[in-house]
């Protein structure tokens, strides 16, 4: 008991401070939603989604397929898949609060490119972005069942799975946005022997899984991890990053202002060419 008071009190201050510098995230656990100072350009997006998706349809070559597949719970997830090959490692993108695989339209060919093959789900917890409706979020509101985050857990573990023993895939680097940062530290590990690498867009400890904070999952991660987000969230990485077992454990801190989650990667923000620079060295650190 001594020692879980002890990670949530590091958790509390961390947290605390990082409001007071203005920390670029709020969590509201009224309506479980994460917002920060990236809402004023969340908001410009999702005024046009439609139009924006239907002008991409029509300009740009279409690099995925949308597919489906069951949950550990049989909850049809949605699922972008961009594939390359069959055997080169494959990077499994899960998206951030009240967001869908849209966060990663923009990022998902620039991985392909760099030589991955990429599959962006639906988490069922989550709602829209870039004109992307996240469907898994749908169908689970449809059957009645639970969207906060931790019910995610079952669509990260399924996503791995699948990945592995349908898709056929040896080598898998976990990717987490924001309160998916949590599921993808915490499940990762039970995978180790496929799961090359995890990568953490504005970790955090925003709720527990399974019984444990974030800081308690970190301490079992034998896994290379790479911590990242906004240029203000830097103290939360750094609690975490204290806690990770792992011998390998990247964190970068960008010098332009960042935002929140993977969005940190988009062109239209400041840091993108910094933080594109840095996971591509990590990448090259875990690469086989």
């Amino acid at each position: 008991m001594k020692k879980n008071n002890k990670y949530l009190s590091v958790i509390a201050i961390v947290f605390a401070l990082t409001l007071l510098i203005g920390g670029a995230y709020v969590f509201n656990e009224s309506n479980n939603k994460i917002d920060g100072d990236i809402d004023p350009v969340i908001k410009v997006i999702n005024e046009d989604n439609t139009t924006k998706e239907e002008e991409n349809n029509d300009d740009e070559e279409k690099r995925y397929e949308t597919i489906t597949f069951p949950s550990l719970d049989n909850l049809e997830i949605t699922a972008d898949f961009y594939k390359i090959d069959d055997s080169s490692p494959i990077i499994l993108l899960f998206h951030r609060a009240q967001w869908s695989r849209g966060e990663y339209r923009e990022i998902a060919p620039r991985l392909c490119d760099l030589g991955y093959n990429v599959l962006a789900i639906d988490a069922r917890s989550g709602g829209a972005i870039n004109g992307v409706t996240n469907i898994t979020a749908q169908k689970a509101a449809e059957a009645g069942l639970g969207g906060e985050y931790a019910d995610a857990g079952v669509d990260i573990e399924a996503t791995i799975n699948y990945s592995i023993n349908e898709l056929g895939y040896d080598d898998i680097i976990t990717w987490g946005s924001s309160y998916s940062t949590v599921l993808v530290i915490a499940i990762s590990e039970k995978y180790n022997e496929n799961v090359m690498g995890i990568i953490t867009f504005s970790p955090g400890g925003y709720f527990g899984y399974e019984e444990k904070n974030v800081m308690e999952h970190a301490q079992n991660l034998s896994i290379p991890i790479y911590l990242t987000g906004g240029k203000t969230e830097d103290i939360v990485a750094n609690a975490i990053l204290e806690n990770v077992a792992s011998e390998i454990k990247i964190k970068f801190k960008p010098e332009a202002n960042g935002v929140h989650g993977s969005m940190n990667l988009w062109e239209s923000v400041d840091a993108h060419k910094e933080h594109w620079e840095s996971l591509e060295s990590f990448l090259n650190l875990i690469k086989k």
